[in-house]
């Protein structure tokens, strides 16, 4: 089951229908209340994006939805969203643009279901963990009201607001990961130190 939209959805169609191919199903777009019965009926989810840089650095949003509804995942893209799906030892990674090794991933998982439970049982415990969206949100929510209280004046009456920065590069979640970076409001303003919150 396909689901989505994207530029090659009329061509993917078109190339099953000249196939005959019955063991495909094009289900479009769906609403994200509506993925629910898509991830609960999944054995294994697929997410892919081309091999380039810029991707490298993007937390697609439906690895999160897969791993939260405790599905495996077939990731075929590299760079932190593969440390996540790895660390959380929730799905295999295939090379992006790899069809053969995405094929064989899947057969993988699907000859061997207990596996894919198993990753699936892992990667939710890893989100809720590690992406609990709850925390994340009062975490922000006090960064922005410190933040919002904290201006500093300095000479020539130049205001530095600090600037959020919120990270935690190795999941481990050791420590806040945040830290206060003061954002100038004009170029000539003096810079202040860093401050850790």
């Amino acid at each position: 089951v396909l689901v989505g939209d994207g530029k090659t959805r009329k061509q993917l169609e078109a190339s099953a229908h000249s196939r005959a191919l019955t063991n495909v199903t094009f289900a479009g777009p769906q609403t994200k209340t509506d993925m629910r019965a898509f991830l609960n009926a999944a054995d294994v989810c697929v997410a892919t994006l081309k091999n380039i840089a810029m991707f490298r650095m993007t937390y697609p949003n439906k690895v999160f939805d897969y791993l939260a509804a405790g599905r495996p995942v077939v990731l075929g893209i590299d760079g932190v969203i593969r440390d996540v799906v790895e660390r959380a030892e929730g799905g295999l990674f295939v090379q992006p643009g790899d069809s053969r090794a995405l094929a064989e991933a899947i057969r993988e998982l699907a000859n061997d279901p207990a596996r894919g439970r198993e990753m699936g049982r892992r990667g939710r415990e890893f989100v809720q963990r590690h992406f609990n969206r709850r925390e994340h949100g009062e975490l922000f929510t006090a960064v922005l009201r410190r933040s919002a209280s904290g201006r500093e004046r300095f000479e020539n009456d130049q205001v530095v607001e600090p600037r959020t920065i919120i990270t935690d590069p190795d999941l481990s979640g050791n420590g806040s990961g945040i830290s206060a970076m003061p954002a100038l409001n004009s170029s000539t303003a003096r810079r202040a130190p860093s401050q850790e919150l």
